[in-house]
């Protein structure tokens, strides 16, 4: 029952996503005559998604009292130990959709939109969404990532990572605010990857056209072509009188030739790809990803150097394949992951 339950839950975000298969409806329809209480959880969702617009306090209203019925709250802790991605994600989308949608916002897949009312949207660690903004750009908001919107502009700030499929409008670029980056967007598809203290902003184009604006740096500004990613770096130290210059270079995007995908977006696939990058790093970014405590306490593997590629793994099959890789040992409990 509780691999069903799961399912359903996965199924019940799909159906308000508006990303629903006849096939999947049809399963979703016996899961919940099977299940009352689960049937009771989804009409409550799917009330709250169908509200229209309501006056200034009364969404935070019903919001809560649709999480009270349904006994959650937003600051729900969240397991210690999360092995199962793409299931953890599936449920966490399920209260998400309650939230976003409540906030004004609304899951990519909608035909009619609402007007923001919410200024911010983020999510946590293990965690990831996607969200349409006021003027029809989609966003889809990686983990442990926030987004903040200016109504009535195209104009939002990131911190952490997001890909953005941009409405394209020659005479109001959409602009993307990343510390002292600015990245100008006139209709395009791209992925900022942006969390404080990895050193760097990585800015990479899909397709279409964009301008980054280093305001530092004599304000210089980069143009990219599709297929190329800038590489700014943020943590360079300016001790001279003279105007702050800024380290950054421009890349060719590379497939991955064990998934056809690239691999700056893989992980709207639910795919992890490390390329020449040491084990700390690597074990920082599956902190986010899984939303688990890792600790390093061996500091002689500090210096490993790894590539690897991994798809819907859990984090015990990932740790295996590092542990082949580097040769460390490790243990969980209640706390997380010790790594020695």
């Amino acid at each position: 029952m509780h691999m069903e339950n799961e399912r359903g839950w996965y199924l019940i975000t799909r159906k308000l996503a508006g990303e629903a298969t006849p096939s999947e409806l049809e399963e979703l329809e016996a899961l919940l005559k099977q299940d009352t209480a689960m049937q009771y959880s989804a009409s409550l969702l799917e009330e709250l998604d169908s509200t229209p617009m309501l006056a200034e306090g009364e969404e935070e209203r019903m919001l809560q009292s649709r999480l009270a019925q349904l006994h959650l709250s937003e600051e729900t802790p969240a397991p210690h130990r999360r092995l199962l991605p793409f299931l953890k994600w599936a449920a966490a989308a399920a209260v998400a959709a309650l939230i976003v949608s409540a906030a004004g916002w609304h899951f990519y897949g909608k035909k009619n939109y609402k007007s923001i009312t919410a200024r911010e949207i983020s999510t946590r660690p293990g965690s990831r969404t996607n969200v349409v903004l006021e003027d029809g750009t989609r966003v889809w908001l990686n983990a442990d990532s926030r987004i903040a919107s200016v109504q009535g502009k195209r104009e939002v700030t990131l911190t952490g990572e997001a890909y953005f499929d941009v409405v394209s409008d020659a005479n109001n670029p959409f602009i993307v605010h990343v510390g002292k980056i600015d990245v100008r967007v006139l209709g395009t598809t791209l992925n900022i990857k942006a969390y404080p203290g990895q050193g760097a902003v990585e800015t990479s184009l899909i397709q279409g056209k964009l301008e980054v604006d280093l305001k530092e740096g004599n304000g210089r500004k980069i143009l990219l072509l599709p297929g190329q990613k800038a590489v700014i770096a943020t943590n360079s130290a300016n001790t001279s009188d003279q105007p702050a210059t800024v380290d950054y270079s421009v890349k060719n995007m590379a497939t991955d030739t064990s998934t056809g995908q690239l691999a700056e977006t893989g992980w709207l696939n639910n795919q992890l790809s490390f390329k020449q990058q040491s084990l700390p790093e690597i074990l920082q970014e599956l902190e986010r990803w899984y939303g688990i405590h890792i600790e390093l306490k061996n500091d002689s593997y500090n210096q490993e150097i790894i590539t690897g590629t991994f798809k819907d793994k859990d984090l015990y099959q990932v740790l295996q394949a590092l542990q082949l890789s580097a040769g460390f040992k490790f243990h969980t409990d209640s706390l997380g992951v010790h790594i020695y």
